[in-house]
């Protein structure tokens, strides 16, 4: 765009202004010629930049940032840890592989905030490092730097679940047990193994901790109501009309109660009365879900609609409303209910005038 104004700019019919024409439009080339290669040379420098933040993010398990004590030595030494191994203590280097789980902000903050008195007491399996490093397999400490061949006392943690980041809140290791393998197929064997015969809480035995950890009384409702009907702990909160938030289920179940009182907006019988009402209505299968009672509890909002209008409405409303209601395309299943159930009870309360004149 430039160029062409410019050229109009210097036109003329003599050939001096032809010649400055021609200086313009080459002095222009120039600058196009130098502007592309800024860009390019900018477009490679982020390339570069990002493929290298790429390879850091991968290979660091824990930075000094994301754990307040990094444990590093001042001479930049992989950082250490003391550990009880065949009933000796001593200092050892833990390595870490690719198979190992980063520390994420959320287990940050709960690193922080753990009762060490409130842990009980893990193993710590370990392995020699000489089988990742016979097969060229780069093992790193916890600051994401290479341990180099020979180093002495290094041994490799196996990842598992109680240990992960458990790792980086104890300052000794009370008991380390040394596992013997051939390969680090055999030792991925083990991890593996291990790791698929672990099962950690589902919500509800989260909620179910959290509740008996701190007495809150909500919680313990929303345990029951959950376990009783056979629901997800979410759609159990929809029903109660209460909301336990994932930090605020994490925080209860380390013992910290929530800053704000957690209440129900719903008492136990309503809850039932709409869950059987949903369920003779839209199917057993359907109570258990969420967008079904959410999009009760959107009618409800509304001030003109009270329970025992709605639950008069979910026993009265045709089948085939309800499976139009199901299938049609309104946007989301929770829209095309509220949609339906809307039309329905406004033809209710039609009738009952009717009926009363």
């Amino acid at each position: 765009m430039g160029t062409k104004n410019n050229t109009q700019t210097v036109v003329s019919d003599n050939g001096v202004n032809n010649k400055l024409n021609i200086e313009v439009m080459n002095i222009e080339k120039e600058q196009v010629a130098t502007l592309n290669a800024n860009v390019n040379a900018t477009e490679v420098a982020s390339v570069e930049q990002s493929n290298t933040n790429s390879m850091k993010e991968q290979a660091i398990v824990a930075t000094p940032d994301e754990v307040e004590d990094c444990g590093c030595s001042e001479d930049g030494a992989p950082a250490t840890w003391q550990a009880n191994i065949n009933g000796k203590q001593q200092e050892i280097i833990i390595g870490f592989t690719d198979c190992n789980i980063p520390v994420s902000k959320k287990k940050e903050e709960l690193l922080k905030l753990a009762d060490k008195k409130d842990c009980l007491p893990v193993k710590y399996n370990v392995v020699r490092p000489e089988i990742f490093w016979n097969e060229n397999y780069p093992i790193v400490d916890r600051n994401g730097n290479e341990i180099q061949k020979g180093t002495p006392d290094v041994y490799v943690l196996c990842p598992e679940p109680g240990t992960n980041c458990r790792i980086f809140f104890d300052e000794v290791l009370t008991d380390v047990e040394i596992i013997e393998c051939e390969s680090v197929q055999d030792w991925a064997k083990k991890v593996g193994t291990t790791n698929q015969l672990c099962q950690s809480f589902d919500k509800v035995k989260e909620v179910a901790v959290a509740a008996l950890a701190t007495g809150v009384e909500a919680a313990k409702q929303v345990t029951r109501f959950a376990m009783e009907h056979h629901v997800p702990e979410s759609v159990s909160e929809c029903y109660l009309l209460t909301r336990l938030t994932p930090k605020n289920i994490s925080l209860m179940m380390m013992g910290h109660k929530p800053k704000v009182e957690i209440a129900l907006g719903r008492t136990w019988e309503d809850a039932q009365r709409l869950l059987s009402g949903i369920g003779k209505t839209f199917g057993e299968a359907e109570r258990a879900k969420r967008y079904v009672i959410r999009a009760i509890n959107s009618l409800l909002d509304d001030e003109d609609y009270d329970l025992d209008t709605v639950l008069e409405a979910l026993k009265t409303i045709p089948a085939e409303k309800v499976t139009y209601a199901k299938l049609k395309k309104c946007g989301d299943k929770e829209t095309c209910i509220v949609k339906v159930l809307t039309s329905w009870i406004i033809k209710m309360q039609r009738d009952t005038l009717k009926t009363a004149a």
